[in-house]
């Protein structure tokens, strides 16, 4: 049986419990968060879990074997590291850490053998992005020139963090899964809009080592919520639509036929500049549960997960590079990961 504790009763942390609740051969053990009313909230729905203020008494528990940190970024490196040292399996939600200093050294962390050290990146489990990744390579799109990514809704604005730190830790790792590896380069570009000390709206591009092109733009200014990828090949380009439920991805064909002319703006409106949309049927599968079930299936044969630390590191190494990129006026920054 593994014994989860979770930290954090935050927006995230109630979906780790809900989750791990309904997996066989786990117990959903214990939450801790400083704030009582969020207890309370967590309590009422899950009334047989113990709540506690202080996650030191879960580190210290010898019954709980497993921890799930789900607080603000800017304290991912102390609890990460004293979930660790203490022996425990450790799932960090993302960014790994606030800085690429402290995640490498959460990355370099000795791990006892069979220890599980996993960073949520959740879209690595997302069954609309594996379609996607499976496209890029079965020839469907040819070559891929290039992805663009939007991730905006109007808020929650965070006040430890950019939206670089926030949201595009999704795009970023989305990047390194259909890739298969790190940029050469980073540039960004940061709009300061609703408060005055961090960005609330960044434009980052990453340049890959074949030439190909990562565009993101994360935004809490944009009042309409969209998740959305596109990648382009030279043959078709498959989009992913987070907020379409019925269509969450789309292959488009490229039409090779040409118009030369017309005569009215209706013959133009018809001209016909993509062809053959094809809807592939995605499972329908809750992301985090998938990540749940990786964690757990990491304990049970020791293997480290698909969203590992040093993945979590890299993503850190792109992030902080895009934040000098816009500090600089979106000066490109190369970028190196050293685990």
């Amino acid at each position: 049986m593994i014994r989860i504790g979770v930290i954090g009763a935050g927006r995230w942390g109630p979906n780790y419990v809900r989750n791990f609740t309904d997996l066989e051969g786990v117990q959903m053990v214990a939450v801790a968060d400083p704030r009582d009313q969020a207890l309370q909230e967590v309590g009422r729905r899950f009334p047989d879990l113990a709540l506690v203020n202080d996650y030191r008494e879960l580190i210290a528990d010898p019954e709980i074997n497993a921890i799930v940190v789900a607080t603000p970024a800017s304290t991912h490196h102390e609890i990460g590291l004293a979930c660790l040292q203490a022996g425990k399996h450790v799932l960090i939600e993302k960014p790994l850490a606030d800085s690429s200093r402290q995640a490498l050294e959460l990355a370099q962390y000795p791990l006892a053998p069979g220890q599980i050290f996993m960073v949520g990146h959740i879209f690595r489990f997302h069954p609309g992005i594996n379609k996607m990744r499976e496209v890029m390579y079965d020839g469907t799109l040819g070559p891929v020139r290039y992805v663009n990514c939007v991730r905006t809704n109007l808020g929650p604005v965070r006040k430890d963090v950019s939206v670089i730190w926030d949201l595009a830790p999704h795009d970023v790792s989305i990047a390194l899964h259909l890739f298969n590896g790190m940029p050469l380069q980073v540039s960004a570009t940061m709009g300061h809009y609703l408060q005055g000390s961090k960005g609330d709206v960044a434009f980052i591009n990453l340049l890959f080592p074949q030439g190909e092109l990562f565009n993101i733009l994360v935004s809490w200014v944009d009042p309409q919520k969209r998740r959305e990828v596109e990648v382009i090949g030279t043959n078709a380009l498959v989009r992913f639509d987070d907020m379409n439920l019925g269509e969450p991805v789309r292959i488009i064909q490229r039409s090779l036929r040409e118009v030369p002319s017309y005569t009215t703006f209706g013959e133009f409106q018809l001209v016909t500049h993509a062809s053959g949309g094809i809807i592939p049927y995605i499972e329908p599968k809750e992301p985090l549960k998938e990540q749940c079930l990786e964690f757990v299936r990491s304990i049970k044969t020791g293997h480290q997960p698909l969203s590992d630390v040093r993945d979590g590191y890299r993503i850190c190494v792109i992030l902080e590079a895009a934040e000098q990129s816009a500090a600089a006026g979106g000066a490109p920054v190369k970028v190196e990961a050293e685990a």
